[in-house]
């Protein structure tokens, strides 16, 4: 098993294993593992750019999943925390492409690139692998946009609800008042005189 194979694999296994750790110190570890994977992007061949990437996509889309989960338990109003969301996407996505325009010389389009048919088949792969995750990013944000628009939502209709119940219970305490008032006032007036009684 070569180098950057036994560096991947002991990164998923001390992922799986330390998460909790990592939930605190996520971008501080995805740095460094982007770092050791990084130099093996343009020295490896653009037939393995699916297996040199992937742990590399793997990376970012953790850190962008702990950002909203994280973010979305905030209690700014949801234009913002949309607005950030969206920012941060677009730079999840950005950071997916570079790593696409770094396996492939020159793929920026400053100088022709040959590559063979299994070459174009791979980097082809690979493309649909970048979509892949960039479409599971984007449909989780879309679920957590949603989630927290319809929990904010629920909040505020139960605390409309509160409040109109509060309001009925002072009604109903005004009225058992009145209603006391009354009673009082008939015990106090035993009865009506129904023919005046003139002198």
């Amino acid at each position: 098993m070569n180098n950057p194979m036994k560096k991947i694999i002991a990164f998923i296994i001390a992922f799986s294993i330390c998460m909790p750790v990592f939930a605190q110190d996520m971008d501080a570890v995805l740095e460094d593992f982007k770092e050791n994977l990084e130099p093996l992007i343009s020295q490896r061949d653009v037939s393995y750019c699916e297996q040199t990437m992937t742990p590399l996509f793997d990376g970012e889309t953790l850190a962008f999943l702990q950002f909203l989960e994280t973010h979305f338990q905030n209690k700014s109003s949801n234009s913002s925390l949309t607005n950030i969301a969206l920012a941060r996407f677009k730079d999840y996505k950005a950071s997916i492409r570079s790593y696409i325009q770094e396996a492939v010389p020159n793929a920026s389009g400053t100088d022709d690139v040959t590559l063979s048919l299994d070459e174009f088949y791979s980097y082809s792969k690979c493309m649909e692998l970048a979509d892949s995750y960039i479409a599971l990013a984007k449909e989780k944000m879309i679920s957590h946009i949603q989630n927290t628009n319809y929990q904010k939502k629920t909040t505020a209709i139960v605390e409309k609800y509160q409040s109109i119940n509060d309001g009925l219970r002072d009604l109903n305490f005004k009225m058992a008042e009145l209603y006391a008032y009354f009673v009082t006032f008939k015990n106090k007036l035993p009865f009506f005189v129904t023919n005046c009684i003139t002198g």
